[in-house]
């Protein structure tokens, strides 16, 4: 999914590549494996916690974005 993000921004005019709908996808996503990084060196069940805790918040939103984006 992010590198259909990422080709939708190279598919529009540079100057409107910062505000551009793919932009923000990709900014959740990046969220998303920013936060897999950090659960690297945890255990199974603490990556579970963890997900449930802060990657759900993350997921919920993109959805609630996207249902709402054109």
């Amino acid at each position: 999914m992010r590198r259909k993000f990422h080709e939708g921004i190279q598919a529009v005019p540079q100057e409107e590549q910062p505000t551009c709908a793919s932009q923000k996808g990709l900014e959740y996503c990046d969220r998303l494996f920013a936060l897999e990084r950090d659960y690297a060196k945890l255990t199974p069940e603490e990556r579970r916690v963890k997900r449930l805790e802060q990657s759900k918040a993350v997921t919920d939103a993109f959805f609630a974005w996207a249902s709402n984006t054109p």
